[in-house]
């Protein structure tokens, strides 16, 4: 899913009768751009309306290399080494604030926003200082929120998300194109909201609104306690503070126009359509989007899958209720020989609070902890002879967790592998990856290691930076040996 195309898709499909009148530009254009997909959401605006746009800047993740292309008219500014807030995304951050003051009042403003976009737009607000609120940020995601609550938190502690943003760019016309990274597609959390604006709330009541919810995140994930007194002083205060408000901002007007050009069920109709175009070498007979909804934890996600692989193994049943409660029991036909299930969302992995963790991320744990699920389930290796399996989990961004891999990917000879250990004779003592050290890794949160030992990394995938992200993917692949 190439954000570069679902940006001129857009431009086409949404904002011709905003941009033009009777094929006449209306105003001077201005480009903002922060998030893992800015670089390619950046050219596309950039290939389509170029001539138009009087000045462009862009967030970018630290790691990122510019493409050599002619005459682009975009600043582009480095930041926020591992997705977290950093003083290159702040000074960045600075630039834009400027760039914003810049504007004529009478000008339009193109925002493109992607996932990551928190970290690579931090304004902290007074009070609390970048170290602090990386610190939060960090502690807020190692807990187990999920995206939302740490966006809620982050959106209380920052002066530009919750809509500031498009409350800052008042009154200039504001086009935003969102590609989502959250389930259901809640444009107020991806990357924290920065331009959606609640007009049902007034400008003082949404600040409030923000740091009771954040407060409320806060206690439920036991982190209250946690944070210093100043900190929360400083959230109480801004929350609170009416000479910051301005009445103007007490609503968009119909000026700010949000649009979600891509998501992860756009990504896997994309998958599904590559699939099912597979040379015939590698025939599938039918290819499945299961959800694009699924947020579990990955210990349960994992028991999940093994549940759903056991069945068919054992019975040829394909029941898939573990996932989707409620859904039919069916085959695999006599005639097909592969069907390809796919699973989109954002799985959930909660850190070690009490011990050290090791260098993982929730695809690679996910596939590890269905790995030690399924070799533990299953006793007999001949049951591999009728029906086999294959299982793969990504994080569509190229890097799951702080770890160089996208995610990993099993299939039964690798649980024939494991199996083969129980008989002790098997067993390589000089190899620390053996049937017995899995769990290990896994109460270690140490998956990256794992994948990374086994098999010398035949099993983990590496993408690099994909310039995109859709949340996560999981592939489950079931086979019928006749």
């Amino acid at each position: 899913m190439n954000p570069k195309d679902l940006v001129i898709k857009s431009i086409y499909d949404n904002l011709d009768s905003i941009l033009y009148d009777n094929e006449t530009f209306k105003q001077n254009l201005h480009v903002i751009a922060f998030g893992k997909a800015a670089i390619p959401m950046i050219l596309g605006v950039e290939s389509e309306l170029g001539k138009y746009i009087s000045s462009s800047i862009a967030s970018i993740p630290y790691d990122v290399v510019v493409p050599k292309v002619s005459n682009l008219k975009t600043t582009f500014l480095n930041g926020a080494k591992n997705n977290l807030p950093d003083k290159n995304s702040l000074e960045t951050t600075k630039k834009i604030n400027n760039f914003i003051d810049n504007i004529p009042e009478n000008d339009t403003v193109i925002i493109l926003i992607s996932g990551g976009g928190s970290a690579l737009l931090t304004s902290p607000i007074p009070g609390v200082t970048l170290e602090e609120k990386h610190n939060i940020t960090k502690l807020v995601s190692s807990y187990g929120a999920d995206i939302r609550q740490l966006n809620i938190v982050r959106q209380s502690l920052s002066t530009l998300k919750g809509g500031q943003l498009g409350e800052k760019l008042y009154p200039r016309k504001v086009i935003s194109l969102i590609l989502s990274d959250i389930v259901g597609d809640p444009i107020q959390y991806i990357a924290s909201g920065p331009t959606y604006i609640d007009n049902n709330i007034k400008g003082e009541s949404r600040r409030i609104k923000r740091y009771n919810e954040a407060i409320n995140v806060l206690k439920k994930l036991n982190l209250f306690s946690y944070i210093s007194s100043q900190t929360l002083d400083a959230m109480k205060m801004y929350a609170y503070d009416k000479n910051n408000i301005e009445n103007k901002t007490n609503s968009n007007d119909g000026r700010i126009k949000n649009y979600i050009i891509g998501n992860n069920m756009k990504g896997l109709q994309i998958l599904r359509d590559k699939l099912l175009s597979i040379p015939t070498d590698f025939s599938i007979d039918k290819v499945i989007i299961v959800t694009d909804s699924l947020e579990k934890d990955v210990n349960v996600l994992g028991q999940d899958y093994c549940n759903i692989i056991k069945k068919f193994i054992e019975i040829g049943d394909i029941d898939l209720s573990p996932i989707i409660p409620k859904m039919e029991t069916f085959k695999i036909k006599s005639n097909q020989k592969r069907i390809v299930f796919l699973f989109g969302g954002e799985w959930v992995i909660k850190l070690n609070k009490n011990s050290k963790n090791g260098i993982g991320g929730r695809n690679q744990n996910l596939v590890l902890e269905v790995l030690n699920n399924v070799i533990n389930q299953i006793e007999d290796d001949k049951i591999f002879l009728k029906r086999s399996f294959s299982f793969i989990s990504i994080n569509t961004d190229g890097f799951d967790g702080p770890t160089t891999a996208a995610g990993a990917m099993i299939n039964y000879q690798d649980i024939l592998y494991f199996l083969s250990q129980k008989d002790d004779k098997n067993k390589d003592l000089n190899n620390d990856i053996t049937i017995d050290n899995i769990p290990e890794y896994i109460i270690n949160k140490n998956s990256f290691e794992f994948w990374a030992k086994y098999k010398n990394g035949r099993n983990h995938i590496l993408t690099g930076r994909s310039n995109t992200n859709f949340m996560d993917i999981s592939i489950l692949i079931l086979e019928n040996n006749n």
